[in-house]
């Protein structure tokens, strides 16, 4: 074979080391379906991996330093070069790898902008897991069918998108109030832009109901002077002109000047008011004269004004509909109605003036739509009209009208969901959690919104500039009154630190902005998660946060270095949420080197007490004062200009006076937005009005209830005031349905066909109420919530003054979110009526289906400790809740409901503690999926309650019990491998000396990896055996017992493992090849000749030979395993370089990739002839060799490919080695990452790199399953036996869970997520068993698959492991011819 390879040789191993980052290819491998048969090399340093070698960007060092100012410390040798991502790139600088860094470029750009704190390149949207079914129609032209609708379709609708996960929310702005109803004529503007708003997020779908009615005419909101005036002229009667005088106010200031209609209550003010039967008269006095001047306004107004101001609504919907994007027509439906025996004259729907308007959108539809998505029914004419309860031919309409639509727009919404499915498919890895993902998005996009509103305080900027930049090494408090500006100073900030200071990370954070930041342990959990990103830590080290400073942020902030620096801003310290804890004792009074941080605190709060406290050095603060009345006045006009409003004379005095006593920021602002709407207003109040931010809120809510009836608006204020994160669109609608004082009002008393809430109605609100409210995405809902705390303080006090109080309103959500009136139960139309109706509310059980209800798992327990009512037995207790709570909702919730029920209690709760400890512990793991929980609570408290009084504990000891013997299929521990909880928990203070260990966190002392690799062992269902090349040692370990029954030492570097039988080993020690008997510990023979340092790949023939590769790879060896000679060599050609092999497990057929000829081939060798029997190929393309998989019996082989020149997702081919032919091609949605395949199960399972598992069926070539659940992709694979079962985990550890599958089914049997990093895992034969082999533990660790059995139930009867006599026995056999 020759001592040395050719130089082409080594210029091929230069080249695959150069591609595989000079990293061993030889790892723990067990069999040849393992999805990497050229075993693991060392994890990459990067958050992000590269999974391809071949195909990855070359990385460039992504921190620099532009010219200008810098932090102290950071002066580096800086190239004004920058990379393709606009980094600054260093001359002469330290690897990243050499100072612990991971390399940000591996991120995606997108992700990584975020993580760096780059607000200006950031254009996400946080994913949503809701529809919006919008319907466009008449209100008039199709009553009956929109209440059949609401009655049959939209429930059965809503209830099926929760099942798939999805809220649905059915937005029908035409139902139950005319547009004309409206008092500030806003109907056309809340359609056009609830259209906008969802068709930008692409999560819109349409129902236009269009017969022959084009809707009503409404009236324009304003006229040009000169067509208004001349119009005017041609007036004929005075009557008719004192009514457009009476609706019409000349806009002096507006440029061009213009007629504005003016609001319906300025007339009649009762329209607003709290007696229906004044509402109803009003309402029919003000359509009356608004039907007069629309007749007189067609008739006067020239035809180009005409058409642009006398226009339906329905008619701007259908124009807006009607879009250039084929995308979007398949989400829109167009339903007719068509009469049969209607007359010819006389009778039925008028025809319409409007005719010209009606063919001409009708033509539009016609054209945009496909005739699938085109409905039309046909209903015998009635001089009555439409009548189901009266006609049985009108009820059969109704009935096929509501299952075809019902069928339809399930098609739609089915069709939404296979555009999420596949888009989700086509992502790539984000290196990120998706929670922390979320939560950037939504604080940069708020920041970047609020830097607009930063006026320009120069002296603020540079101060802060000027400690950014300094020597200082502790925090800066920036502290001022409420409202001055502080969160639109960090915000700027936000904005501008990665401009000053180029090589910084920017982490920031706007408390209570979402649930992720509302609380002192979220908000530091999240800030740690960050953290861990650009410093390559596991988010695990994030959750320790909550209960060890010194293994959490505190660890993280000590990896700052001067290659990264880091700036953290924290915005209104002071306004975490009441549940929270307050103490602050995190708050370092002196910071790492590199480190910065800014803090913003009001004034005389609490919070800015407790941190003089803890840092008494007077130059930590920094005083931010209200800005200046020019300042004031400077962004009172930028909210002008952006409202393109113009303010009169009288207008700019009124601004002057109120600016007298208060000029803070949010006060400005406010009356700003006032200034847009109600200047009038302003003007005649001014004398009455307290002219400060409280008083002009006041003032604000005064004039909403002129327009929309105080009941209506302390309703809805009060349900976002008890809501503890906000209420989404659905649940709005659900409440309101529910609230007969405002339904009387709504329909003036009387009793109507279907009792619910109109939608334009809520919309109606949420655009008054617009300045007070911002939206946050939770769980994948948008959820509506007061925008500050300090609002959220003076409309308390408006409450109050009301009468209304926060408790009434908790009430309702408890009631609502138990299903009170849900599943069609019929509530009362009044307290003392008989008469009840079903209020169409969408029913709240714990899952729907699979699905948890993700509010009332967050809203519930809440809401019932708000109405004083006790939640430790139905919840905290509840081990059903528990683990819905955990899957559908997150731990750091669980224990926000635990510190707020112990709050109410006299006395501490040890069994709370004991709970709250637990939780803490277990944070990273649930959060990863909660359904893992009854594997944590068995696996930490299993020691705890085997030597305490569980009597002591009952309420724990129940939940105990449970996960001894777990409802559902869950990994639960043999031994203990998990942290346990102690009931005495140390306070989170980053200034302590002492401090204790936490879950995933690194002693001092803390051991490395013990194991490379776990082996099962051939027809031996209770032994595996495990190899460390670090401590040169073999071990063969009972599964069950955890215990070596043999030890092999001194074994020279082993590094891979093949099973001859039961007892005898193939064993890669170095670069030699050994065999072993495991039962006796002896070396039986040496295999002549070395292997290849980097591709040391072999496998068995049977008993008595091993195929190898040889040393210069142009040779496949076959050794005799008795005597260790070399008997037969294959060889393709001269100078052909093979690249791997794999061996079928009946060892009759050899498969071996060539790198030589191009596109790389596969060859594959009948190991029983001896004879190379194909050579396959695919033109164009080249097998990826080392993604491939053999069958056990040989008959297939499958392999990654890929496709020259082209970037797309490789693909997928299984060869049908029997007959040499392509048996199946697959093109998954992205590239795949690890493969397996099981001849026995009769199937193929790949990984791919948008984290997904596939299951492909072998003998149909149809896609089986697609497995969800990971958070990092799978490179790891293990098929059972029977070929029934899978095990997927990631052996980098970025997902640090593992799962088990069943692959008949498509279901996750279990997950298990360790405290700590795993080196290798192997699944059990018989796939009962998963064994790990974890950090810091000299034993492996097995878990055992159990569902409503014990551990002691399920634990097998295994026989002895060999010769009994050898049990437990040490051998050393670094002295035995080795």
């Amino acid at each position: 074979m020759g001592s040395s390879c050719s130089s082409a040789q080594k210029k091929k191993d230069k080249e695959r080391q150069n591609a595989h980052g000079g990293q061993s290819p030889i790892g723990g491998r067990r069999r040849s379906t393992d999805s990497l048969p050229y075993g693991k090399g060392s994890p990459p340093s990067s958050r992000r991996p590269s999974f391809d070698p071949n195909s990855a960007p070359a990385t460039v060092p992504e921190q620099a330093e532009s010219p200008g100012d810098s932090m102290v410390g950071h002066k580096v040798p800086v190239d004004t070069a920058l990379s393709s991502t606009g980094t600054p790139i260093i001359k002469d600088a330290p690897s990243l790898d050499a100072i612990g860094l991971p390399d940000l470029q591996r991120f995606p750009d997108h992700v990584r902008s975020l993580v760096l704190g780059r607000i200006n390149e950031i254009d996400s949207q946080p994913p949503l897991q809701e529809i919006t079914l919008y319907v466009a129609a008449d209100f008039f032209d199709s009553v009956v069918e929109r209440d059949a609708l609401t009655e049959r379709v939209f429930p059965y609708l809503r209830r099926y998108s929760a099942e798939k996960g999805y809220e649905l929310n059915v937005t029908d702005l035409h139902w139950g109030i005319p547009g004309v109803g409206l008092v500030d004529h806003s109907l056309p503007d809340l359609c056009m832009s609830t259209l906008e708003k969802w068709r930008t997020r692409r999560r819109l779908l349409t129902l236009v109901i269009f017969n022959d009615n084009i809707g009503a005419t409404l009236l324009p909101r304003t006229l040009p002077k000169p067509h208004f005036e001349s119009g005017m002229e041609s007036v004929e009667t005075d009557d008719d002109k004192e009514v457009f005088k009476k609706w019409y106010i000349l806009d002096t200031v507006a440029s061009p000047m213009v007629y504005v209609l003016q609001p319906v209550v300025k007339n009649y003010p009762a329209i607003a008011g709290e007696d229906p039967k004044e509402r109803e008269q009003c309402t029919k006095q003000w359509k009356d004269e608004a039907q007069r001047m629309i007749t007189i306004l067609g008739n006067i107004l020239p035809d180009g004004q005409k058409q642009k101001n006398l226009t339906s609504v329905l008619q701007d919907e259908i124009k807006f509909i009607v879009s250039d994007d084929p995308q979007e027509a398949k989400r829109v439906l167009w339903m007719q109605r068509r009469f049969t025996h209607k007359p010819a004259s006389g009778g039925g729907d008028k025809p319409s003036p409007c005719s010209k308007r009606i063919d001409q959108s009708k033509i539009q539809l016609e054209d945009y739509l496909p005739d699938t998505q085109k409905l039309v029914f046909y209903v015998k004419w009635h001089e009555e009209g439409i009548d189901p309860q009266n006609f049985e031919e009108d009820e059969q309409y109704i009935s096929e009208f509501c299952d075809s639509l019902k069928e339809e727009l399930k098609k739609l919404i089915d069709g939404l969901l296979e555009e999420d499915f596949l888009e989700e498919a086509r992502e790539i890895y984000r290196g990120v959690e998706k929670q922390l993902y979320v939560e950037l998005i939504q604080q940069y996009q708020a920041c970047r919104q609020l830097s607009k509103n930063f006026i320009d305080r120069e002296n603020c900027l540079e101060s802060v500039k000027s400690y950014l930049s300094g020597n200082a090494t502790h925090p800066l408090i920036i502290k001022g009154p409420t409202g001055c500006g502080k969160t639109c100073l960090i915000a700027k900030l936000t904005e501008m630190a990665s401009t000053w200071f180029p090589t910084s990370c920017v982490v920031s954070r706007l408390v209570s902005l979402t649930a992720e930041s509302a609380t002192q342990h979220q908000l530091l959990r999240s800030i740690s998660e960050q953290c861990c990103a650009l410093y390559g830590e596991h988010p695990a080290v994030a959750s320790s946060t909550i209960h060890s400073w010194d293994y959490g942020l505190g660890k993280l902030l000590g990896k700052v270095s001067e290659l990264r620096p880091l700036i953290i801003l924290i915005d209104g310290i002071d306004q975490l949420a009441e549940y929270s804890d307050k103490d602050l004792q995190w708050l370092p009074h002196e910071l790492p080197a590199h480190v910065r941080l800014i803090l913003t605190v009001r004034d005389d709060s609490e919070e800015l007490a407790k941190i003089k406290d803890i840092i008494e050095d007077s130059d930590c603060f920094f005083s931010l004062a209200n800005p200046t009345t020019e300042e004031a006045k400077t962004t009172i006009n930028q909210v002008l200009e952006t409202n393109k409003k113009r303010l009169s004379a009288q207008e700019q005095s009124m601004i002057d006076e109120y600016l007298k006593d208060d000029t803070s920021a949010r006060y400005s602002h406010l009356l700003g937005l006032m200034t847009t709407k109600w200047a009038e207003m302003l003007l005649e109040k001014k004398e009455e009005v307290q002219k400060n931010t409280e008083g002009l809120i006041f003032q604000y809510l005064f004039h909403v209830e002129s327009h929309l009836g105080v009941t209506l608006i302390t309703f809805v204020l009060g349900l976002l005031i008890a809501a503890k994160h906000g209420i989404s669109e659905s649940e709005m609608l659900d409440l309101l349905s529910c609230e007969d004082s405002i339904l009387n009002l709504v329909f003036f008393g009387e009793q109507t066909k279907v009792r619910r809430i109109p939608a334009v109605l809520w919309a109606s609100v949420k655009n008054f109420l617009n300045p007070f409210l911002r939206t946050q995405v939770l769980g994948g809902r948008t959820l509506t919530m007061l925008s500050c705390e300090a609002y959220r303080t003076i409309i308390k006090k408006y409450l109050q003054n009301k009468g209304h109080t926060v408790k009434a309103s908790a009430q309702l959500l408890v009631d609502y979110f138990f299903g009170k009136w849900a599943e069609g139960k019929p509530k009362p139309i009044s307290p003392t009526s008989e008469q009840s109706q079903d209020r169409h509310v969408l029913d709240q059980p714990l899952a729907y289906e699979a699905n948890p209800n993700k509010r009332k798992l967050e809203e519930l327990p809440y809401q019932v400790l708000q109405v004083n009512d006790s939640i430790r037995d139905n919840f905290l207790f509840d081990a059903t809740w528990l683990l819905y709570k955990f899957c559908g909702s997150d731990p750091y919730q669980l224990l926000e409901d635990i510190s707020n029920y112990q709050r109410t209690l006299p006395e501490s709760d040890k069994q709370l503690e004991l709970l709250e400890n637990v939780v803490q512990l277990s944070s990273y793991a649930l959060r990863s999926d909660g359904s893992q929980f009854f594997a944590q609570m068995y696996g930490r408290l299993k020691k705890f309650f085997s030597s305490s009084s569980s009597s002591e504990y009952p309420s724990l000891k129940s939940i105990y019990d449970t996960s001894c013997k777990p409802p559902l299929s869950s990994l639960l521990p043999i031994g203990s491998c998990l942290e346990e909880p102690s009931i005495s928990n140390l306070t989170v203070n980053c200034n302590n000396t002492n401090h204790h260990s936490s879950p995933g966190s690194e002693s001092p002392s803390s051991k490395g990896f013990p194991f490379n690799g776990l082996y099962t062992i051939k027809e031996d269902k209770g032994h595996v055996i495990s190899i460390s090349s670090d401590r040169n040692e073999i071990v063969v370990w009972n599964i069950y017992e955890q215990a070596a029954v043999r030890r092999m030492t001194g074994v020279n570097q082993p590094k891979d493992i093949k099973m001859i039988d039961i007892h005898r080993a193939l064993v890669l020690c170095n670069r030699e090849l050994k065999v072993y008997n495991m039962d006796q510990g002896t070396l039986v023979v040496k295999l002549k000749g070395v292997m290849n340092q980097k591709m040391a790949y072999y496998g068995l023939h049977n008993e008595n030979y091993a195929v190898a590769l040889s040393r210069n790879r142009m040779y496949v060896n076959m050794t005799n395993l008795n005597t260790g000679d070399l008997e037969t060599t294959f060889k393709v050609g001269e100078d052909r370089f093979l690249n791997s092999l794999l061996v079928s497990a009946n060892g009759r057929i050899c498969v071996c990739g060539d790198e030589t000829q191009k596109p790389f081939p596969l060859l594959v060798w009948d190991l029983t002839s001896r004879k190379l029997v194909y050579d396959l190929r695919i033109p164009h393309h080249e097998f990826v060799t080392r993604l491939s998989a053999i069958s056990d019996d040989g008959h297939y082989v499958v392999s990654v490919c890929r496709e020259l020149h082209d970037a797309s997702p490789n693909f997928i081919i299984v060869y049908d080695l029997q007959s040499g032919t392509l048996f199946k091609k697959w093109k998954p949605e992205s590239s795949s990452c690890s493969i397996a395949i099981s001849s026995q199960g009769g199937c193929v399972v790949n990984g791919l790199e948008n984290t997904w598992v596939l299951v492909w069926d072998l003998s149909t070539g149809a896609r089986r399953f697609t497995l969800r659940g990971h958070s990092a992709p799978v490179d790891q694979i293990r098929m059972e036996e029977q070929g029934k079962r899978c095990l997927t985990y990631d052996s980098r550890n970025y997902d640090r869970s593992v799962r088990v599958w069943d692959i008949t089914k498509g279901e996750c049997l279990a997950v298990f997520t360790p405290d700590q990093e795993f080196s290798c895992c192997e699944l059990s034969l018989d796939g009962r068993a998963v064994i790990l082999g974890l950090k810091s533990f000299d034993t492996i660790t097995t878990l055992l698959l159990c569902r409503e059995s014990t551990v002691e139930e399920e634990i097998p009867k295994i026989a002895c492991y060999g010769d009994s006599q050898y049990k437990y026995k040490v051998f050393d056999m670094s002295h035995d011819g080795q």
